[in-house]
């Protein structure tokens, strides 16, 4: 599941999205393998907001296919969630993408080691399925950003997910045969941001009602159990254990 927060250091409640974002996913059974977020910076009310003004035309981009009116904003594959706030009915939009069956696997994995990232987007797709209509959105994060004191009025000192270059031109999508991957290559600005505090996230959108059908993330090993990746709820883990 895809999760996209909007929102300005001047937005007095956007902290709160941070929080309610952060808490969903240490959960483990909202781990990297099946859920992944990325934070956008609007240009309002503070149009100096520091994460707005490190890319402008890509955040703006973004607020702007969503035609974003307020921050802060939540997306869950696509779809607003209203109240943006409200914990449980985020986790029950999770929840419920969760149990869906795209039939189709994305796979990521980055080298970050230049500031030039190369980034391998692999589909696998587990029946025939026709994407015909749909894109491949690809951007990077930076996982932690502290910046002290707040640059905001806000309060907030810390940062997280902050989206910081996404793919020029997305790759158009179409048919798919089962069994038989295919594979994207993309380079990304990881720009000066250190390499073991970025992360790389695909996910396929189609664009006639921006709904998200699968994503994947370079956080999760290529080596994860399969059941990471499979639809419907995690497996059942023994009390105090994490899988």
């Amino acid at each position: 599941v895809m999760i996209e927060g909007f929102a300005n250091v001047d937005c007095g409640p956007c902290p709160q999205l941070t929080t309610n974002l952060l808490q969903l996913t240490a959960d483990p059974n909202y781990g990297p393998g099946r859920v992944s977020f990325l934070e956008f910076s609007v240009s309002w009310p503070n149009f100096l907001d520091p994460f707005f003004r490190a890319n402008v035309q890509e955040n703006t981009d973004r607020y702007t296919t969503y035609q974003v009116q307020g921050a802060p904003t939540l997306v869950v594959d696509g779809a607003f969630v209203e109240p943006p706030l409200d914990f449980d009915l985020m986790r029950g939009a999770v929840d419920a993408a969760l149990a869906g069956d795209p039939g189709v696997l994305v796979d990521v994995s980055a080298d970050l080691s230049a500031a030039a990232a190369a980034v391998s987007v692999t589909l696998t797709p587990l029946r025939d399925i026709d994407l015909t209509g749909h894109i491949l959105y690809t951007a990077l994060y930076e996982e932690l950003v502290v910046v002290d004191p707040a640059p905001g009025s806000n309060g907030q000192t810390e940062f997280h997910h902050v989206f910081r270059d996404r793919v020029d031109v997305p790759p158009v999508l179409g048919p798919l045969t089962a069994g038989t991957p295919q594979t994207f290559e993309i380079v990304l600005d990881r720009g000066g941001s250190d390499p073991d505090n970025a992360v790389v996230v695909a996910f396929i959108q189609r664009t006639s009602d921006r709904a998200v059908v699968q994503a994947g993330s370079s956080a999760v090993s290529r080596d994860a159990p399969a059941a990471l990746f499979a639809p419907g709820p995690p497996p059942a883990t023994p009390e105090g254990q994490r899988p």
